[in-house]
């Protein structure tokens, strides 16, 4: 059992798809945009604030937000991580407007295109599965964007996060 128990501990350590992350840990000032089909922007009441810090010797970023929407407030957890199992990033979301749990996984390059996840769901009304579509994009050091991507996979809404403190 000890031998099964390193072996599984030496293969999740943390290795370069996490530090592709590494920019993300910190305390960030958000802001919504919508997006419009010729790609200008309009901002959205949505504003907060987001902190993501590494938990379990750097396997995840956890990632905490609080944020005001027409002076309601939301909550958001979640987890960032790389599974070396799979080969691909993960992001688990709960927050204060729904009752499920959202498991997206996604393959890409966070300083490029960014890293595309796809959310799919089984919709017991219509017997249906439900997908959707988010991308993660790395600007800068300092300034990272999370965007609502439509069936083309454009942009609908932007989220972005810009560094508080280091």
């Amino acid at each position: 059992m000890e031998e099964q128990i390193d072996a599984l501990e030496k293969f999740s350590r943390p290795g370069k798809s996490h530090a592709k992350l590494e920019s993300l840990a910190g305390e960030f000032r958000m802001e919504s945009a919508r997006v419009a089909a010729d790609g200008t922007e309009s901002r959205t009441p949505l504003q907060g604030q987001a902190r993501l810090e590494w938990i379990l010797d750097g396997r995840y970023l956890r990632w905490d937000s609080r944020a005001v929407i027409d002076g309601r407030n939301f909550t958001t957890h979640g987890w960032l991580g790389f599974d070396n199992r799979s080969g691909e990033y993960q992001l688990s979301m709960i927050t204060s407007v729904s009752s499920g749990m959202a498991i997206w996984r996604g393959l890409g390059e966070p300083r490029a295109q960014g890293i595309t996840f796809t959310l799919e769901q089984f919709d017991n009304r219509s017997g249906s599965r439900l997908r959707a579509s988010n991308r993660l994009r790395i600007l800068s050091p300092d300034l990272f964007v999370t965007e609502d991507l439509d069936a083309q996979n454009l942009p609908v809404q932007r989220t972005y996060y810009r560094r508080l403190t280091k």
